[in-house]
């Protein structure tokens, strides 16, 4: 099975993923989006987005660059399903940076995790493609297929194909639909 890191942050990371199990590895541009004006200057290539703001990211689902949709800046937003009915409709990846969950500790992480898991359920519910991503900035950012699988099935409540699928069949599917090309 080919496992894909869709977004590392540093680009020179991507041998110790193929170390630790990954086949491929892509680097997106991360948009923040903060209003309509962004959309516009941001996203003129292929995009790893994200804002504070639910309604600007249904609003980026609409745009062809747009690929991976991180709400995790955005309060509330795993109460939001028109926001996963609106990724899911318009074909784009609901994006989950490992480096939220590794970036932090105690509280802070469980919080993290408890909302990560509400999503990953609305994200089931409405059909939403998911992509677990490391967004590693060093090397201690970077898991291997089995360690990823592992702690979303523990504490995401993925199931082991929801699992493989987010760092499998998923990334690939994003990157092949938006002619990607690996590092």
């Amino acid at each position: 099975m080919d496992f894909v890191d869709l977004n590392v942050a540093k680009p020179e990371l991507s041998a110790l993923l193929h170390k630790l199990g990954f086949s491929q590895s892509f680097s997106l541009q991360t948009a923040a989006i903060n209003s309509q004006a962004d959309i516009q200057k941001k996203l003129n290539k292929p995009s790893a987005v994200e804002s504070t703001n639910v309604e600007m990211l249904m609003a980026c689902c609409r745009q062809e660059n747009a690929i991976l949709i991180n709400p995790f800046l955005a309060k509330g937003f795993e109460k939001e399903p028109k926001l996963f009915r609106k990724i899911s409709e318009e074909g784009k990846f609901l994006e989950m940076p490992l480096s939220l969950f590794l970036d932090c500790s105690g509280a802070r992480r469980a919080g993290r995790l408890h909302v990560a898991t509400k999503a990953a359920r609305l994200a089931a519910k409405h059909k939403v493609r998911v992509v677990i991503t490391s967004r590693a900035t060093t090397p201690e950012g970077c898991k291997s297929p089995n360690e990823i699988c592992a702690l979303t099935e523990s504490f995401l409540a993925m199931s082991p194909s929801q699992a493989r699928d987010a760092i499998s069949k998923n990334p690939l599917a994003a990157a092949s639909e938006n002619g990607l090309s690996p590092l």
